[in-house]
This record gives C-alpha cells, structure tokens and sequence, in this order.
C-alpha cells in the first residue's frame, strides 16, 4: 500500500519537475527574443544616427550655396534648407538619446556595451 502512495508521490513531483522547467525554457527564451530586439533596435537607432549626422553635414554644406532662377526662388530654397537643417538637428538629438535609452535596457538586462 506504502509503495502505490509513494508511487503517486513520486509521479505528482516529477510532473512537477517538469512542468517547472518547462517555463524557465520559456522564460530563457522569451529573455533571449527581448534582448535580440533590444540589440536590434540599438542598431537601427545608431544607423539612423549615423545617416542623420551625414545627412545634416550635407545640408550645411550646401544651404548658402544653393541657386534658383531668381533672387525670390534662391532665398525660399535656402530658407527651406535652414529650416530642413532645424528640423534634421531635433530628430538627430531624439535619435541620440533613443540610443543612449536603449544602451541603458541592454545594460540593465545583464549585457556590457562596448
């Protein structure tokens, strides 16, 4: 009689047992797709930054240079460019601090940043 008790005993703990590492897999796992998310979204912030920076040394560049086909089409094209460069600066200073904010998840997800 002890040995059919104990059998169900044994039997209910291993069902637990299993059932127990069943959800740290998935919690392994659901750790990982985060954290790939968050390096990807690192990645894209920095590759908008890159893109941004480039993009505003060309329009700096090129703002007092730029021609129209009369004095009124010139000074509207470069007052469109300062106002493209205004523009450009804000979202590189919104896309530089998206980077500095995803580089805080990372590391307090465990992950050093180099």
């Amino acid at each position: 009689m002890l040995k059919w008790i104990n059998d169900i005993i044994e039997s209910k703990q291993e069902q637990q047992r299993l059932t127990d590492q069943a959800k740290d897999m998935l919690a392994n796992e659901a750790r990982q797709e985060k954290l790939e998310e968050l390096r990807d979204l690192r990645r894209i912030t920095i590759t908008n930054v890159m893109y941004l920076r480039s993009y505003l040394n060309v329009l700096r560049s090129v703002s007092n240079t730029m021609k129209g086909a009369s004095a009124a089409e010139t000074r509207k094209k470069r007052q469109g460019a300062k106002l493209q460069i205004k523009w450009v600066e804000t979202k590189l200073k919104e896309e530089e601090l998206m980077e500095i904010y995803w580089t805080n998840q990372l590391s307090d997800e465990g992950i050093i940043i180099t």
